[in-house]
């Protein structure tokens, strides 16, 4: 139970979504996660809590890459671009002052 009050506490930390689209979002991830247990129950007979765990865990890795702000990945390609910025700035800086 403490896993499921973390996993969206860290996707709002992350997201930075305000709590009434956190709460829209969680009813979604029930309704999923309600028919993903259904299924393995039904097919499997597989406990249904890891299976909890492991999709909440795979929507959090989700949402920590690919967070338009404090995302792993926009936080990398900004790295990037200001990079290749300073790079360009650094060689305009030698053609103007060298000749």
């Amino acid at each position: 139970m403490s896993a499921l009050i973390l996993h969206l506490q860290q996707q709002r930390d992350c997201g930075r979504i305000n709590l009434k689209l956190l709460l829209v979002i969680a009813v979604g991830f029930s309704i999923v996660s309600e028919f993903r247990r259904l299924y393995s129950y039904t097919t499997s007979g597989m406990p249904t809590g890891p299976w909890v765990i492991i999709t909440l865990s795979a929507i959090t890795l989700f949402s920590i890459t690919f967070a338009p702000k404090r995302g792993f990945l926009s936080k990398y390609l900004i790295r990037v671009r200001n990079e290749k910025k300073i790079n360009d700035e650094n060689i305009l800086k030698t053609i103007v002052f060298d000749f």
